[in-house]
């Protein structure tokens, strides 16, 4: 087994003007990284509807990209992945007491 090579690199960083697009959604990126994710949806709806909406982005693209034949064995192999994720995706519903 040959070892790997250390290939050396000169590295820039990019430095936007303040008055730059790019400068604006950087900050606001960065804004956005310290707000805390939730909502209404029930963690267990979210995440199946976001596993749907992943397959359905992955059947676009591959019709986008013409390859027809396997779009039903893709939809196949993934009905047979979704009998095998245990049904709670670790969440477990919050015990309501008694009074």
């Amino acid at each position: 087994m040959t070892e790997p090579k250390f290939i050396h690199y000169d590295l820039s960083l990019v430095e936007p003007s303040f008055d730059s697009p790019l400068t604006d959604l950087i900050i606001e990126l960065d804004h956005l990284q310290k707000k805390r994710f939730g909502g209404s949806t029930h963690p267990k709806v979210f995440f199946k509807l976001k596993h749907i909406f992943h397959i359905l982005e992955s059947i676009g693209s591959a019709r986008i990209e013409g390859n027809n034949t396997t779009i039903a064995e893709f939809i196949e192999t993934k009905l047979v992945e979704a009998k095998t994720i245990p049904s709670g995706f670790g969440y477990k519903r919050p015990v309501r007491g008694s009074g």
